[in-house]
């Protein structure tokens, strides 16, 4: 939650929820060894509509939904460094009573590339793309397992 209010300090936490799921939990460690371990592991957000909630918390990011809210730097998950990108209502959609929700995710990184519209897998050599190469506020991963939710945040903006 610190790491929320750096950058969301107006929000209004309403609640915490960790996210236990033993099968994505063993996907994404076998996926962190594949890349060969935690050194380019992030903690990051990722800002969802309310139908989705269950759905990430049972099986995860699916790439398949890539392209609700644009895809400019590729057809993958969409992942921020700060809460506040993730907090708008475009990714972080308000229900009935206007919470909205964000996953603290735990994301294997690796290699970063500039992403680009239309591209399907980072190029030859990178694990993700995102903004620029060198800070990255934004990361696209191609690999399902290549990210984890830890947590839920629902809040008010």
């Amino acid at each position: 939650v610190a790491r929320f209010r750096l950058t969301c300090a107006r929000a209004v936490v309403v609640g915490v929820e960790r996210v236990q799921n033993l099968a994505q939990w063993e996907m994404y460690r076998a996926r962190r060894a594949a890349m060969g371990g935690g050194g380019r592991e992030r903690t990051l957000f990722h800002g969802t509509h309310p139908g989705a909630v269950d759905s990430i918390v049972s099986k995860s990011f699916n790439r398949s939904y890539c392209g609700r809210n644009g895809t400019a730097f590729g057809q993958g998950v969409y992942f921020a460094r700060d809460a506040s990108y993730s907090a708008q209502a475009t990714y972080a959609s308000p229900d009935a009573v206007r919470v909205q929700s964000m996953f603290v995710v735990r994301v294997m990184v690796g290699r970063v590339a500039r992403g680009a519209q239309g591209m399907v897998a980072p190029p030859e050599g990178y694990d993700t793309t995102g903004d620029n190469e060198d800070n990255p506020g934004i990361i696209v991963v191609y690999h399902d397992a290549q990210a984890y939710p830890a947590y839920l945040i629902r809040f008010r903006a």
